[in-house]
């Protein structure tokens, strides 16, 4: 097989890649980096790069990942979209993978448990939407399977703050480093998508998501809610002080969730956090219980939506010093806009808690979706959680309610 030039058809793969991704393909690079606003057509590229990989060495084995389960089916689809039918052995649904006639095969996997990451040599992985996969997930598993037959890696991505993608990315820039090449484009070079649809979509963003979203650019804390994530980190966790009031946000798990207890002081420094998973009521309910009364029969303001009710008028039929808060659109959206409004100006601080400042970074995303709509989450990424933003919003909210004015000078930190 060669690879195509502009408007000539890969042999044997109905794609013809348009004139941005043909650099992507053409080059031999063992560390391929794309990076792109949505809709260039990355996915498509890392697809075909994979099938054309795979079909060239026999008896190879490459990985496809995604963030989560639902992305990794979009790159199976993409995929069995454009793999020819008479280059097929066998295809296991329920497993995901895919055999070729070559001997070569192609499974799918999903980066949110990175223990299922680790396993035999790999000749290549691509890795979708790579700026949401964890950085243990990358160096911890996919890194020492790749290195045995030094495999290749195809990262497809549209930019998520900063983090291990944009070191890659910052290596293919490098001309020193040979084994790595990356570009970077925005949705304005895919050549099929109207200019007009774009500045439309643009009207209705802001400037850092504009950035990200549609030119592919690194930007930090672009997240559509909360910036300045990172300047409140600092201080540690604190046992009680006699005489001190404590306030605590508590999230209740549903379904899949987590229960969620932030602790913070009257400075709105978290003292205290604990995240709880698969754990009956009443053990919750004894959690919530010795924490409050740990910290001075702190004040409490819970999540008394649905299920919430019952535990609720449960823990307030204990004496607890409680309050419940019930989340519709616009009360959800009040506690999270006094959450932002506390981070953009540095009014609390927390120790570097690493799932509290990731769920921080990755609430509100932006799902841009087709061209000409525009959908903002108050909540966390589809497959993702947001119980530890909605407990330290519901801790803030609980100080907030004493009339507190205050807020720790971090500047000292």
């Amino acid at each position: 097989m060669k690879y195509p030039q502009e408007n000539e058809e890969i042999i044997h793969l109905d794609y013809i890649p348009h004139k941005n991704q043909i650099p992507f393909h053409l080059s031999k690079a063992r560390y391929k980096i794309l990076v792109t606003g949505r809709r260039f057509g990355k996915t498509i590229a890392g697809a075909n790069e994979v099938i054309l990989k795979a079909s060239q060495k026999q008896d190879s084995l490459w990985w496809v990942v995604a963030p989560i389960f639902s992305q990794t089916r979009k790159c199976w689809r993409t995929i069995m979209s454009y793999l020819p039918k008479e280059i097929i052995q066998k295809i296991n649904r329920s497993e995901m993978y895919i055999e070729l006639v070559n001997g070569s095969s192609i499974w799918f996997k999903s980066a949110d448990n990175p223990d299922g990451l680790r396993g035999e040599g790999l000749d290549g992985v691509w890795i979708d939407e790579g700026a949401m996969i964890k950085l243990e997930s990358w160096e911890y598993a996919l890194v020492p399977a790749l290195m045995d037959k030094k495999g290749n890696v195809i990262i497809t991505t549209t930019p998520k703050g900063y983090n291990w993608v944009m070191e890659l990315f910052n290596l293919g820039q490098d001309d020193n480093e040979t084994e790595y090449e990356s570009w970077n484009y925005g949705s304005v070079d895919n050549p099929y998508i109207d200019p007009n649809e774009i500045e439309k979509l643009k009207q209705k963003m802001r400037e850092k998501v504009i950035k990200q979203e549609i030119y592919g650019e690194f930007i930090e804390d672009v997240g559509a809610i909360f910036e300045g994530i990172n300047s409140c980190i600092g201080g540690d966790f604190e046992e009680p002080m006699e005489n001190h009031q404590y306030y605590v946000g508590v999230d209740l798990a549903k379904h899949v969730d987590y229960t969620v207890i932030v602790v913070m002081n009257k400075a709105r420094h978290v003292v205290a956090f604990q995240r709880l998973n698969k754990t009956d009521w009443t053990y919750q309910k004894k959690i919530i219980t010795d924490v409050a009364k740990k910290y001075n029969n702190a004040k409490i303001l819970l999540d008394s939506t649905g299920l919430g009710d019952p535990i609720f008028d449960d823990l307030l039929n204990d004496g607890l010093n409680i309050e419940g808060y019930k989340f519709t659109r616009a009360s959800k959206m009040d506690l999270i806009e006094n959450l932002s409004a506390h981070i953009s100006q540095r009014t609390l601080s927390y120790p570097n808690i690493p799932i509290l400042v990731n769920e921080l970074k990755i609430f509100g995303f932006v799902d841009i979706g087709r061209f000409g709509q525009k959908k903002v989450m108050y909540s966390a990424p589809e497959g993702y959680h947001d119980d530890c933003v909605i407990a330290l919003a519901l801790a803030v909210k609980c100080v907030d309610s004493t009339g507190n004015e205050g807020g720790w000078a971090l500047a000292s930190w």
